[in-house]
């Protein structure tokens, strides 16, 4: 019930992996979202308590981070700590995981 599960990493190296895949777009090429996979590979993801577990640092700017799965807004801050670094705090993790127990930040 407590249990939650994430993965960071590129872009490039989540698809690679059959965590994500990029979809859509005019002629496949513009406009092009990346999502979760519905067949997505779990073996990389790292299990967390999401009582215990609020904050994140991502070593990539704020401006090269994508949260791709789908968590409300109001539910998280993203806070640039320096120029290469970038903290993910959830504020209200019952919300924020309730939307998925899954959730992968892409990094470009």
């Amino acid at each position: 019930m407590n249990t939650a599960f994430f993965i960071i990493g590129d872009g490039k190296d989540l698809q690679e992996n059959n965590v994500t895949v990029k979809e859509g777009g005019f002629l496949g090429l513009f406009g092009r979202v990346e999502k979760l996979k519905p067949d997505f590979n779990r073996d990389d993801f790292t299990q967390i308590d999401i009582r215990e577990e609020t904050q994140f640092e991502v070593n990539t700017p704020q401006n090269k981070l994508k949260l791709i799965t789908v968590h409300p807004t109001q539910s998280y801050v993203l806070k640039p700590v320096t120029d290469t670094t970038t903290v993910m705090s959830i504020s209200d993790p019952e919300q924020f995981w309730d939307a998925s127990n899954y959730m992968v930040i892409s990094t470009k």
